[in-house]
């Protein structure tokens, strides 16, 4: 795991750091992919959160009180839109240190096909409510090493996968027995990132040389056919009707012309606002996550020349989405979101969840089915595009009101297909809090306010409920920690200083003017 840090005396602000190396929970500036991105949420007073339009017209909102009562929980409430129906988590089932970090996944009938630290995972989802794992490649109890991690999978037929990995290159591997894996081609050039098998050919995207196109009709000898230069720094590629659609995260969406495989065509770059993490060709739309800015869609009927069609939000970082059956899905690291995508052209919101972990990959299924690597947990995501109803989302789930300010705001957005209307809120803790929001209701993806005031000043923490008619949350809990000076954005950093790894210490008051990255590494 690592954590970053950023503290400024006086400069502007970071852009959006790359993403990062590993599919860690937590952003890095320094590595790179997508496989984790932000995790959109700090607490801190003053911190919008966004995850939507919040309709503002300038105009100074007309607040009104959210009632102090019993947070009593509304006797009817609407079908859950979504659910959790089944799930794996192997550091139960595999005791002793497996750890997995799933961060990309491929579906074929009832099999899952999972990469990330743990190498090569093989699932059997023929019960989707009950995912057994098959197998691991490399087979040895120690997940731990590099030699044992990829990034991205991609099924090549006959129980055959090609997985990456940006340090040991391309490995082919036979899992058509999947409690014995067979290693059939292994290549340790550095770079091997996204995958995409279309037309009898292997297309590979590298990050120091372009892209890669080999005929692996015999998976034991893969012929290399074609190098094609163009590419900067290529996470992941999507198949569409004769293209690829490559996500690179400095360039933004390349087209890459595959009608004939052996001689790709790659058409100029698509700038997006903001760093392609993954693209993926799904009912007629590419899609392409943005991490902090959203889920672009995307019209192909001009394949060389996309054009954007909608951005939409959640409240995470968008890391990867797929869709199918007329369900759009979407991992953020935080959660899952659904939304209905019957109108390819106009999502509408359906449903969101917090999920477990470290939701990072996704792959659409039949009938409104979803599977997601949840770092390590395989979950089985069901919708239903009946069931509307209004989701409760909020920026973070601690916040710091302070005494000096004498309020703290806590942006809500209703991520749901229907209204969400707040009912009434209760507080423990010693103290006077009282509670007001810019609307009693919100529509389906609209974007609202709390205000929690403290009316005597009394420090300490706070556990507030309440009551809305989210079926999945119809009392929700949210910590309000009051004190003075626990407002920080917009003031300078308090100084401090740490040692680094030469053991020198550096303080921060000595880095005026300069942006300053903690970051801390857990050992493994």
């Amino acid at each position: 795991m690592l954590l970053l840090l950023l503290a400024c005396n006086a400069c502007a602000p970071p852009a959006d750091p790359p993403p990062q190396d590993t599919g860690e929970p937590v952003d890095s500036p320094v590595d790179s992919p997508a496989d984790t991105g932000e995790t959109g949420e700090t607490g801190e007073t003053g911190d919008s959160g966004d995850t939507g339009d919040s309709g503002d017209t300038g105009e100074p909102p007309e607040w009104v009180d959210v009632v102090k009562g019993t947070c009593q929980a509304p006797e009817v409430l609407a079908d859950e839109p979504m659910e959790l129906t089944g799930s794996l988590m192997l550091t139960q089932t595999k005791p002793g240190g497996f750890f997995v970090e799933l961060i990309d996944l491929e579906v074929q009938g009832d099999r899952v096909y999972g990469v990330g630290q743990g190498g090569l995972m093989v699932y059997d989802i023929s019960d989707p409510t009950l995912p057994a794992l098959l197998g691991v490649y490399p087979t040895s109890e120690n997940h731990l090493g590099i030699e044992a991690r990829f990034h991205r999978v991609e099924p090549i037929g006959d129980g055959i996968v090609a997985v990456t990995h940006r340090e040991n290159g391309l490995s082919i591997v036979d899992v058509s027995d999947p409690e014995v894996p067979v290693l059939l081609y292994s290549d340790e050039s550095a770079g091997g990132e996204g995958l995409a098998f279309t037309r009898g050919r292997l297309f590979v995207s590298s990050r120091e040389e372009g892209l890669f196109v080999y005929d692996v009709s015999d998976p034991t000898s893969p012929v290399l056919k074609k190098t094609l230069a163009g590419l900067t720094n290529t996470w992941e590629l999507a198949k569409g009707q004769g293209w690829l659609y490559a996500a690179d995260s400095v360039q933004g969406i390349v087209p890459i012309e595959v009608n004939d495989p052996d001689n790709p065509m790659m058409e100029t770059a698509i700038a997006v606002d903001g760093r392609v993490l993954h693209t993926r060709y799904a009912q007629g739309r590419l899609l392409a996550s943005l991490g902090s800015a959203g889920l672009a869609i995307y019209d192909t009927t001009v394949p060389e020349a996309p054009t954007l069609i909608t951005t939409l939000d959640t409240s995470g970082s968008v890391l990867m989405a797929d869709a199918k059956s007329d369900y759009l899905w979407a991992s953020d690291n935080e959660g899952v979101t659904v939304w209905d995508f019957s109108d390819t052209a106009d999502p509408k919101p359906l449903g969101r969840q917090v999920s477990e972990q470290f939701a990072l990959a996704i792959r659409a299924g039949p009938d409104g089915r979803a599977w997601v690597g949840d770092w390590n947990i395989l979950g089985d995501w069901s919708a239903d595009l009946t069931h509307l109803a209004g989701q409760l989302q909020l920026s973070g789930d601690e916040f710091y009101l302070d005494t000096e300010v004498g309020y703290v705001d806590i942006p809500v957005t209703n991520q749901g297909g229907a209204e969400l209307s707040f009912g009434e809120f209760s507080h423990g803790g010693s103290g006077t809090l009282r509670m007001q929001a810019t609307s009693l209701t919100l529509a389906s993806g609209e974007t609202g306010t709390l205000r929690v005031y403290t009316e005597d000043g009394a420090e300490g923490e706070h556990l507030l409920c309440l009551s809305n008619n989210d079926p999945s949350q119809p009392t929700l809990d949210i910590a309000v920690i009051v004190g003075a000076g626990n407002s920080h954005l917009g003031k300078p950093a308090p100084d401090f200083a740490l040692s680094d790894l030469d053991g020198s210490e550096q303080r921060l008051s000595e880095q005026l003017g300069h942006p300053v990255v903690l970051s801390y590494f857990a050992t493994w």
